[in-house]
């Protein structure tokens, strides 16, 4: 394949993987917006207003702000089309209640035969991502903001690669009575570049409200956003209810309707938590063993 197919060739990967895009003509579906946390997941994707949680670091930056102490979580998850990614992130407390946050996440879409005309058939990459993150976040008087600039490479068919830059935000507030208020915006950029093709990231921006409230040992969460991809310009929403006991196992179910359309799809996920860990497991229910899944490792240090 010469190299002036660049732009053919994102074209007709747009139109057969959903890793890459969701509709020719759509946003770049990449590890920018894949990466995830397995609690965010879980429920419906509502982030925005979930509080300090520094597993949250790759999707809500304010997340990394009052941490108590620094942490290490390494995590995985399979996508619908059996891609896979990895990722990395540390998180540490600054004085003043500030968080600091770094990492990298890699992520793998597959492989495709390719039968050129007149050639033989070969097996190369569909997509390869690598992204690295640094996050800063401060507190003052129950507000959270957080800032986060991510760099990424992605390749595609193991031949046309491009470097794209994106920056995350968050804030949130503590209203009062349990209730917090908050909004996200992800992956705001230019755009990556692939040969004379340029196109969108997934930007996106969410927003809504959250309630926890604590008995003894046990405590109640509830959470909801709503989600507005800035590039369709079409709206979503996702929401769940966490139920954690003793501090030692949490319970999550969520729902939620994504923008791009793909229905409404329900979600589930597990937590454990010890003096010197966290384990947290997500799934989609899905009648399918394709089903989406996360799990994630947290060391405090």
């Amino acid at each position: 394949m010469a190299a002036s197919a660049g732009a053919g060739a994102v074209l007709f990967l747009c139109l057969l993987f959903p890793a890459i895009s969701l509709s020719a003509g759509g946003p770049f579906i990449s590890i920018a917006s894949l990466v995830d946390s397995p609690r965010s997941s879980a429920l419906g994707g509502a982030a925005s207003a979930l509080g300090c949680d520094p597993t949250l670091a790759w999707i809500n930056p304010a997340s990394v702000a009052g941490v108590p102490s620094s942490s290490l979580t390494m995590g995985g998850q399979r996508g619908f089309i059996g891609d896979v990614s990895w990722s990395t992130l540390g998180v540490f407390p600054l004085e003043g209640g500030g968080g600091f946050a770094a990492g990298f996440a890699w992520y793998d879409a597959g492989t495709v035969t390719l039968r050129p005309a007149g050639a033989p058939e070969k097996a190369v990459g569909v997509q390869k991502d690598l992204l690295g993150l640094v996050s800063a976040a401060g507190e003052t008087a129950g507000i959270r903001a957080g800032f986060s600039a991510k760099l990424m490479n992605s390749t595609l068919l193991d031949e046309y690669s491009s470097i794209a830059a994106a920056f995350d935000a968050g804030l949130s507030m503590e209203i009062g009575g349990g209730i917090s208020a908050g909004v996200l915006a992800r992956n705001i950029s230019g755009g990556i570049r692939f040969e004379k093709e340029d196109i969108p990231l997934a930007s996106t921006v969410q927003g809504g409200l959250s309630g926890q409230w604590t008995g003894d040992p046990d405590r109640l969460g509830v959470y909801a956003d709503a989600i507005c991809d800035l590039e369709r310009r079409k709206s979503g929403w996702g929401g769940g209810v966490e139920y954690c006991m003793s501090g030692a196992m949490s319970v999550r179910l969520g729902a939620g309707r994504r923008p791009e359309g793909s229905g409404m799809g329900f979600t589930m996920g597990l937590g454990f938590a010890g003096p010197s860990y966290r384990l947290d497991y997500a799934t989609r229910l899905e009648a399918s063993e394709s089903a989406p899944q996360i799990i994630g490792l947290t060391l405090i240090l």
